[in-house]
């Protein structure tokens, strides 16, 4: 079989960060103002610095500045500027980009994927989540997934639990793609190839501060985290190439079907589990994903090639892994699934208890409480 490259569009429908691991400090590398954020430019600052003799006041203000958790800062690097290095602190400014929901501006910035400072979607994170859609369909409706399927259940049923008190956990049971060869033994995703997107416009870089809600307790206050993302309605576009897995309409059927699965999976916990949320935010949260329900029905009645994937920071586990379709089958299977990886256990938890329902908290945008990293993909 030959491989089939497509060139693909992708839009983001909700804010999407897919994170690096760089992080920006308040203390030292931006200032917020009137809902934007100031990035400083390094080589500016630290040449001011250089000229008015301050590099040893400003490793004294750093000392001072960060808080024990390290995750915020009674600091102010403006105030800083413009005191000791007698300068507007917007003149030291590399870039700005908005931050609509600024509340402190105190916090951290997670930076997301960027080339030459412009940012991308990585092919790997697009990748991921499309064999996760193909995985799930291939278990549920292939001979040999039905199989696997079996495999996996069978180790994760009750004759299996005493292993749980010896602490030797089945390791049969991958959290991603457990027993994912076909009938000659090779992998399933061996030659699906996704490209990183072509960078987005600089105009839709956005900063987003995100919170947790919690399902049953609503005076939980995790701690918030903000995000570089690019932001809703905005386009590049990708290269695709597989043999096996062609980008026809029953490729877009299999994909928009987990997409959907995954909605219907949330709406009913989020319907039956979550006293802790209040009904604004939860009307918001059922709004937005039956608008995305009713546009896959529209999807799959046009034929149209288009398909919708969830990716990146904010994403339900169920968006990740083989947790729905174990939930489906199983309960009992889902359950033990969730003992094996201590799914959902508190950093200082002694004695797990399994959550129900998992996972109990989800990250939505503050303010807006609209759930992060959904991208609809087109056929060319």
């Amino acid at each position: 079989m030959e491989n089939t490259t497509k060139h693909l569009k992708i839009e983001t429908v909700t804010p999407v960060s897919v994170g690096t691991g760089e992080v920006w400090s308040p203390v030292t590398d931006f200032f917020v103002k009137d809902k934007q954020l100031y990035r400083i430019d390094a080589v500016k600052f630290q040449n001011l610095l250089q000229e008015n003799n301050k590099i040893e006041t400003f490793l004294q203000y750093v000392s001072k500045s960060i808080n024990e958790s390290r995750t915020g800062t009674n600091a102010d690097l403006r105030l800083f500027i413009e005191n000791e290095l007698n300068s507007p602190a917007q003149n030291l400014a590399g870039s700005v980009l908005p931050y609509p929901n600024m509340e402190s501006g105190k916090e951290q910035v997670d930076c997301c994927y960027q080339v030459t400072g412009l940012p991308i979607i990585p092919g790997s994170s697009l990748k991921g989540a499309v064999k996760t859609a193909l995985f799930y369909d291939w278990l549920k409706h292939s001979g040999d997934g039905k199989k696997a399927l079996d495999n996996i259940i069978n180790h994760l049923l009750p004759q299996y639990h005493s292993e749980w008190f010896k602490k030797e956990y089945p390791k049969e049971v991958e959290q991603k793609f457990p027993d994912a060869h076909d009938e000659a033994g090779k992998h399933l995703f061996a030659d699906l190839s996704i490209s990183d997107t072509d960078p987005f416009p600089e105009e839709s870089m956005i900063i987003f501060k995100t919170k947790r809600i919690h399902l049953n307790n609503p005076k939980y206050n995790g701690v918030p985290q903000v995000k570089m993302c690019i932001n809703k309605g905005y386009s590049s576009i990708l290269n695709y190439m597989s043999s096996r897995w062609k980008p026809d309409i029953s490729f877009i059927q299999q994909m928009n079907t987990f997409a959907y699965n995954t909605i219907v999976t949330e709406e009913e916990i989020l319907f039956d589990h979550s006293q802790g949320i209040s009904r604004n935010i939860k009307q918001k949260l059922n709004t937005f994903y039956n608008r995305m329900t009713n546009e896959i029905d529209r999807i799959e009645e046009s034929e149209e090639l288009t398909f919708f994937l969830r990716i990146g920071s904010g994403k339900s586990f169920y968006n990740n892994t083989i947790s729905m379709i174990l939930l489906e089958t199983d309960i009992e299977a889902f359950k033990t699934f969730c003992k094996m990886y201590k799914l959902g256990k508190a950093p200082n938890e002694k004695h797990y208890k399994p959550k129900e329902p998992f996972p109990v908290t989800r990250s939505v945008i503050s303010g807006i409480y609209e759930p992060m990293g959904w991208v609809k993909i087109s056929i060319q």
